[in-house]
């Protein structure tokens, strides 16, 4: 059973994890990637690394779960 705390966790990461998915539904509509910040994008997959890491270290299910989904998603962006 779930915390209310790691149901936060949960909530909060689906909440940035699907924040990327409408950039991804334009980018297959359109073809375009141009106006994606790589940078940004490299900086968002390092830290998603090493914080899907912490959260494997300290054994929180919802960080892991939400990070690394999100961490699938930025890559296909990339």
């Amino acid at each position: 059973m779930l915390s209310t705390v790691q149901y936060v966790g949960l909530i909060g990461g689906s909440i940035v994890t699907l924040g990327g998915l409408p950039q991804i539904v334009k980018m297959i509509k359109t073809k375009e990637t141009k106006d994606l910040s790589y940078i940004m994008l490299i900086m968002w997959i390092i830290g998603l690394i090493m914080s899907d890491i912490y959260a494997f270290n300290i054994h929180q299910l919802p960080i892991m779960i939400t990070n690394t989904l999100s961490l699938s998603l930025s890559i296909f962006m990339l």
